[in-house]
C-alpha cells in the first residue's frame, strides 16, 4: 500500500511493495526484486546473528520510495529503512558500466571469475553495505542522540532542549537560506561535522560487519590455508568495488574532485574519497585480527586497490581528475579533516552508548586519530608531492613537470615602462623578478 511522507520538505511516495513502482516483467522490475531479496536476506542474517547478544536489537521494516534520487535513509521514529528506486536503477547501470570485460581482465585477483560473477558479487555487497549502513544508524540511536545532544559553535558537546515543531521548521529554513548564500555559520559547521561523524560511525560498523560475515563464510567452507586466502582476497576486492560504486552513486562522479577540498564542512555527508580511505582503515583493522602478518595484509590491499583504482599510466605531473577515485583524501586538508572527524566520533561514542542496541564497531585508539603527514601524497590542486606511484600497479604514474627555462632580456631603465605591458614604470613592477640582465 502506497503512502506519502515528507522527507526534507518533499513529498515522497513509499511502499513495502516494489510492484507499486515498476512495470512487471521488465528488466528494471526484475533487478529491483533481486535487490529487495538481497536486502531482506541481509536484514534477516544480521538480526539472527546480533539479537542473541543484544536483545534490544530489532529488525526494521524495509520500504521503497518512488524517487529518482540516489539515496537511502533510516527513519528512527518508525524503525524503517527507505531505499529510493532511483538508487536501485542507477546502481545496476553503474556496476555494468564500471566493471566490464576489458577492465576486469587487468586484475589478477579475479582470475577464474566471469564478468557476470564479478558484477553479481559487487551488487550483493553493495546492497548489504547500504542496508547495514542504515541499520546501524537505527541500532546506534543516531536519531535519538541528535535530538538530545549537540556540539555548540565552539565544538563543545552538551545537551540541548528538544525543539518544538515551529522552531525546527524555522531552523531548517535558516539553514537552507544560508546554504543558498554559500555561507555557513560556525554552528552549521559544527552540525555538519557531527553529521559526518555519524556517517563514519555507520560506515565503520557496516564495513566491519561485511568483512566479519565474509570471514565467517570462509570458515564455513572449510577451505585450506591458501584456498582461504585466495577466497578472502577475492571477496574483499569485491567489497571494495561495491563501496567504491556506492560512494560514486552518492557523489554523482567517480573523479577525484580536488576543488571540493575548499569547503569540507559544507555538507552533512563526508567527501566520498574520505569515506573510502576510512573504509580501508576499518578493513585493515578487521583483517589484522585474522591475518596479523603484515605482508599478507598488504598483498590483499594491493589486490583490492586494483579494483578501486582503475587508472591509466603516465600522467604529466598531476592526477587525472576524472579517473582516479580516492586520492583527494590523501591531501593535507583532507587528512586533517578526517582526523577531526575521528576525534568527533570518540567524543560522541561515550554519550552514544545509552542509545545503542549493539556496538559492532571497534573504538578508535588515540593513534588512530592522529594526523599523519606521511599520508599526504598530493597538494590541494592534485599535484603529486612524491612522484606519484599507482598503488594498483606499484609503478610510477606521474612525472615532475618540466620547468621552462628562464629567458633573461636586456634590463630597461628604472623609469622606463615595464616590458610586461602593465603600463607601470619598471621600478614599480617587475624589477624584483630579476628576469632581465
Amino acid at each position: 500500500m502506497i503512502k506519502e511522507i515528507i522527507i526534507d520538505h518533499n513529498k515522497v511516495k513509499v511502499s513495502d511493495r516494489l510492484e507499486e513502482f515498476f512495470i512487471p516483467d521488465t528488466v528494471e522490475a526484475k533487478n529491483a526484486f533481486i535487490t529487495r531479496g538481497i536486502m531482506e536476506d541481509g536484514l534477516d542474517t544480521i538480526y539472527d546473528l546480533v539479537h542473541s547478544h543484544y536483545p534490544k536489537a530489532f529488525r526494521p521494516r524495509l520500504l521503497f520510495g518512488n524517487c529518482n534520487e540516489c539515496n537511502a535513509l533510516a527513519v528512527y521514529a518508525s524503525r524503517e529503512i527507505i531505499v529510493y528506486t532511483g538508487l536501485i536503477q542507477e546502481a545496476a547501470r553503474l556496476i555494468e558500466l564500471r566493471y566490464t570485460d576489458k577492465v576486469l581482465q587487468k586484475h589478477n585477483v579475479l582470475n577464474g571469475l566471469s564478468t557476470r560473477t564479478v558484477q553479481s558479487g559487487i551488487r550483493v555487497y553493495l546492497w548489504r553495505y547500504v542496508i547495514l549502513h542504515e541499520l546501524y544508524h537505527l541500532w546506534h540511536g543516531h536519531g535519538a542522540w541528535k535530538a538530545k545532544y549537540r556540539f555548540d559553535e565552539n565544538g563543545n558537546l552538551g545537551s540541548v532542549p528538544l525543539l518544538i515543531n515551529a522552531e525546527v521548521d524555522s531552523e531548517k529554513a535558516r539553514r537552507n537560506e544560508s546554504r543558498t548564500k554559500k555561507t555557513l555559520s560556525r554552528q552549521q559547521i559544527q552540525d555538519n561535522l557531527t553529521a559526518q561523524a555519524l556517517e563514519h560511525d555507520a560506515d565503520s560498523c557496516a564495513v566491519s560487519m561485511l568483512i566479519n560475515l565474509l570471514l565467517r563464510n570462509a570458515d564455513a567452507k572449510q577451505l585450506t590455508g591458501e584456498e582461504k586466502k585466495k577466497y578472502v582476497s577475492q571477496e574483499i576486492a569485491l567489497i571494495m568495488g561495491a563501496l567504491t560504486t556506492a560512494f560514486c552513486l552518492f557523489d554523482g562522479n567517480a573523479g577525484a574532485k580536488f576543488d571540493e577540498l575548499n569547503d569540507l564542512c559544507s555538507t552533512s555527508h563526508p567527501l566520498p574519497a574520505i569515506r573510502m580511505v576510512h573504509a580501508e582503515e576499518i578493513a585493515d583493522g578487521v583483517l589484522y585480527r585474522f591475518y596479523p602478518d603484515f605482508e599478507e595484509r598488504m598483498k590483499m590491499e594491493d589486490d583490492w586497490r586494483k579494483i578501486v583504482c582503475d587508472v591509466e599510466a603516465d600522467y604529466d605531473g598531476t592526477v587525472d581528475m576524472g579517473r582516479v577515485f580516492y586520492y583527494t583524501a590523501h591531501t593535507e586538508k583532507a587528512q586533517k579533516h578526517l582526523s577531526e572527524i575521528k576525534r568527533r566520533i570518540t567524543e560522541i561514542q561515550d554519550t552514544l552508548e545509552s542509545f545503542s542496541v549493539s556496538n559492532n564497531a571497534d573504538k578508535l585508539d588515540p593513534e588512530d586519530i592522529e594526523y599523519l603527514p606521511e599520508s599526504v601524497w598530493f597538494d590541494d590542486a592534485g599535484n603529486s608531492l612524491r612522484g606519484w606511484v599507482n598503488p594498483a600497479t606499484g609503478k610510477p604514474c606521474a612525472t615532475k613537470a618540466k620547468q621552462k627555462p628562464i629567458v633573461k632580456k636586456k634590463v630597461p631603465g628604472r623609469n622606463d615602462k615595464c616590458p610586461c605591458g602593465s603600463g607601470k614604470k619598471f621600478k614599480n613592477c617587475c624589477i624584483e623578478k630579476r628576469i632581465y640582465d
